[in-house]
């Protein structure tokens, strides 16, 4: 007799508690959350009802007469990763809220069809619509649409030269929007419909580094593969950390930190119509993490050094895990920065001391029905073909199986990407709650104890300390494209 592996038993079981809604509505989920942080807010069934979501699509689109609308008319957005999944929701949220958003893609073809399908999207027209009627200056953009919400822009994350001439081709894009628009400026009855600057040197309000892989291609030219050969990136890096971590760096050095450093640290502060003239519109940088981040395994938990990150094994888990925990880490690390720099610019002049123009933070969304359990599938099975035939078919069966049910218990897209959007969107609770450097799980809930990564750490004092490293390692990476 054939025994049945214990992690289709599992899967059997756990469609029998998710199947019914009695365990639920008696709270009996969210007991998991006292068991391990991971668990908080990881399947929609570990919430009671939607009256315990920190944020919801209401307010996202309908809060105060449609005031988050106004707010975020005209600002800008770039999305990585931006074709499917979390990422496309992401755009099409933003581009309904009036945001132009730039949707940065590794397959322009793919990239194109997305942002064509976001341009046709009902509420999308609707509220072009809405903002441009009375205008008298609409101007058609390549799309036929009536002013520019959405364009695709190609890059690839795992490439420091490709993310490089992104930012290159991003700011060149944006100068020329400027120039555009000073010349618009010259009439006075235009101004009212356009987004102002005071200062040009913001080329974003809103990053959001959500594009990233699970597993690396390690196949050769020829197509062939070696079980025991890491993948590396063109620069030399292990290629998830490359496109998970690396990459998202660069950008931020390029399009953030560099414009403000050409400018002497002054604030640039731009307001829209709906802001008074001082009021600044600030940056938002929110990285799109997991609960495997929690997971990591690692000794040392995040590389810090070219040699230990690329003499992992190839296919360790360990190696997406390491990523997502140094997305968490990132965030808070370029927080802790930009504090010490607020400092001493407080110390100069103390109009600055209530002006936090950078609000970075991170988020998982939770377990998400989406194409990358399709690549868990492929990835599993064909590992587990070289086994035995009941192995496999084993194997093949409990994926399959998964694939199946896994949409019907997970996190849509559209509700994984809401957290994402809170932290983008809520400027009002970013600035009153001093949201900055934080960790969030579904839905929108902060977690105040998130990541103990060492057994005894005095005052976080390790972590921060792993943090500085990250932080240095990274810039050691990209010195050559900055």
């Amino acid at each position: 007799m054939v025994k049945i592996p214990i992690y289709i038993e599992a899967l059997l079981f756990f469609l029998f508690l998710t199947a019914t809604p009695i365990p639920k509505h008696l709270g009996l989920y969210q007991y998991l959350s006292s068991f391990h942080p991971a668990f908080v807010g990881l399947y929609p069934w570990t919430i009671s009802n939607e009256d315990q979501w920190g944020f919801s699509f209401k307010e996202l689109y309908n809060d105060d007469n449609n005031q988050n609308q106004n707010k975020l008319h005209g600002q800008t957005a770039i999305v990585t990763g931006a074709n499917s999944g979390i990422g496309y929701e992401l755009s099409l949220a933003l581009a309904r809220l009036g945001v132009t958003v730039t949707m940065a893609c590794r397959d322009p073809s793919k990239c194109a069809a997305a942002a064509t399908k976001i341009l046709n999207d009902d509420m999308v027209v609707e509220n072009k619509k809405k903002r441009n009627k009375g205008n008298d200056d609409d101007n058609d953009d390549e799309s036929g649409d009536v002013g520019l919400l959405v364009r695709t822009m190609t890059v690839d994350m795992s490439s420091l030269k490709s993310v490089k001439k992104f930012c290159i081709d991003y700011n060149n894009y944006q100068q020329q929007a400027k120039n555009n628009d000073n010349e618009n400026d010259n009439d006075a009855n235009h101004n009212q419909h356009q987004h102002q600057h005071q200062h040009q040197h913001q080329l974003v309000d809103m990053l959001f580094f959500n594009a990233g892989i699970k597993y690396a291609d390690d196949s050769d030219d020829d197509g062939s593969s070696s079980e025991s050969r890491l993948a590396l990136s063109e620069d030399g890096i292990e290629q998830i950390f490359a496109t998970n971590v690396v990459g998202h760096h660069l950008m931020y050095k390029l399009l953030v930190e560099q414009p403000m450093n050409m400018n002497n640290n002054i604030r640039p502060t731009r307001t829209t119509t709906t802001t008074t003239p001082t009021t600044p519109i600030p940056i938002r940088i929110v990285s799109t993490s997991s609960a495997v981040s929690y997971l990591c395994e690692f000794p040392y938990k995040v590389a810090t050094d070219i040699k230990t990150l690329n003499s992992a094994i190839s296919k360790d888990p360990n190696l997406y895990h390491q990523s997502k925990l140094a997305q968490v880490l990132w965030t808070k690390e370029l927080t802790s920065r930009l504090d010490s720099a607020n400092n001493n610019n407080n110390d100069a002049d103390d109009d600055y001391a209530d002006e936090i123009i950078i609000y970075a933070n991170s988020a998982n969304p939770g377990a998400v029905a989406t194409k990358i359990w399709t690549d868990t599938t492929t990835t599993t099975t064909n590992s587990t073909a070289g086994s035995s035939t009941t192995g496999y078919s084993y194997s093949l069966l409990f994926w399959s199986l998964f694939n199946t049910v896994h949409q019907y218990f997970m996190w849509t897209p559209e509700e994984a990407a809401l957290t994402l959007l809170y932290l983008g969107t809520s400027t009002r609770d970013l600035h009153q709650n001093n949201i900055r450097g934080k960790y969030f799980h579904p839905q929108s809930t902060l977690m105040k104890e998130d990541h103990k990564l060492f057994a005894e750490d005095d005052n976080e004092r390790d972590t921060k300390l792993l943090q500085e490293k990250l932080w240095k390692f990274l810039d050691e990476l990209v010195a050559d494209f900055v």
